[in-house]
Formats: structure tokens, sequence, C-alpha cells
């Protein structure tokens, strides 16, 4: 009954009533109850970190960083140990950082079609280290401008570079 005075305090005495609230309910007879029964499929496996860095080539210590960061979604199993389902490892490949696809105001800042490469793409073109491709760019022998914090070459400077390259070598003989 202090429940009831209760209301009364809050709404009134004329909206609460005395009688007691009766929920009905139907028969027991006319109620079906249909167990519902999981299917069984077997569970999915689980990744440790080792097995999920050699699956993807990379270190344990990077896996337990992207755990650390969330990046990566992991159980900690019975014995304390990282587990890791293969869907969540793919997911977290799919998103993962990836240079090539830097965008910058909407369009690709290393887009090849566009004739615009990184440092790295240009040592590799060169068969030269990346030190030196920066050294050639710090010197102003390969031309190249800054999109955001990347250094973007374009092939017409590549190419205007490799001209220079080929020039010397032209004096060489031929038996």
């Amino acid at each position: 009954m202090g429940f009831l005075r209760y209301l009364r305090s809050l709404l009134g005495s004329e909206q609460v009533t005395k009688e007691p609230i009766v929920s009905v309910s139907p028969p027991a007879d006319t109620i079906a109850t249909v167990p519902i029964e999981a299917p069984n499929l077997p569970p999915e496996p689980m990744l440790t970190v080792s097995q999920a860095a050699n699956k993807k080539g990379v270190t344990r210590q990077a896996i337990f960083f992207a755990i650390r960061m969330k990046r990566l979604n992991a159980t900690k199993d019975k014995s304390a140990q990282w587990r890791i389902y293969e869907k969540d490892l793919e997911e977290y490949c799919q998103k993962k950082y990836c240079r090539s696809k830097t965008i910058k105001h909407g369009e690709l800042v290393f887009d090849k079609k566009k004739g615009f490469y990184s440092i790295l793409e240009v040592s590799k073109i060169l068969g030269k280290p990346t030190q030196h491709v920066y050294y050639l760019v710090r010197l102003g022998r390969l031309k190249s401008h800054r999109q955001g914090g990347s250094i973007v070459i374009q092939d017409k400077d590549l190419y205007a570079y490799r001209e220079l390259l080929v020039i010397p070598n032209q004096t060489m003989q031929t038996v």
C-alpha cells in the first residue's frame, strides 16, 4: 500500500485506484511450445596471434598493436591468450592503412593513371635505394612537389631525370 500512497501523491487521489491490476494470460493448452534448436554448425576457427601474424606476413607485435588500438577484434581464452576470428582478421586487413590508397581532397595522392608516384615507387623504377631518391629530390635533380605530408613525383619529371642519365651514356663506343 505504500506504493499506492506514493502514486496518489504524485498524480492525485482520483487518478489512482485501489483495484489490483490483473494480468490475463491465455489458457496453457492454447499455447503451442515449439523447441527451437540451434543448427549444428561447427564453431568458427580462431587463430592465435602467431598464426594471424604468419597468415598475413606481419610481426606478432603488429597484431598485438592492432588489438591494443582496437583496430582488430580479439578475445582472450581461458588460458589468457588472444584468439582472433578469421573474418575479423580479413576485415582488419581490408581496413588497414595502405600508402598507395592515400586520399587528399577526394583524390588519390599517388595516382598512376595521372602519373603521380611515391619515392618508393620511383626507387623501384630507377633501381636505386630510396635514400638516393630522397637525395636527388633534395638536390633538385629530380623535381617533385608535396601533397600533404607526401612527396609526389610526376612521370614527366621522372622521364626528364632519366633523359639526363641517358645522355652521358650515349658516348659509349659500339663494336
